[in-house]
């Protein structure tokens, strides 16, 4: 039975593996979107904390534009890395300019 379990869990967790790397530029355009949507809404929070005077509303808009600007920065630093491996991978050698 503790095979069986084993063996179960292995096919699943290739199977999830398998549909992560089919999905991945899908998820990372995903992940972008709400990097967009946060920073937008934060935008909107803070508006309407200083029209209202609401201190809460204001934190909350900081908050939500700076997870934003942090999901935007990651996705960025990702590319990058993508790009500078890709040009090893091809080249050989890293191309500086």
């Amino acid at each position: 039975m503790k095979k069986v379990i084993i063996s179960l869990a292995v096919v699943l967790a290739s199977f999830g593996g398998y549909w992560l790397w089919r999905n991945k530029e899908r998820l990372e355009t995903e992940a972008h979107q709400r990097g967009v949507s946060d920073r937008l809404k934060g935008k909107a929070m803070q508006v309407k904390g200083a029209v209202t005077s609401n201190p809460k509303d204001k934190l909350k808009g900081d908050f939500l534009a700076g997870r934003g600007e942090f999901q935007d920065w990651l996705v960025a630093v990702k590319c990058d890395a993508k790009n500078k491996l890709n040009e090893i991978n091809s080249c050989g050698v890293v191309n500086s300019r």
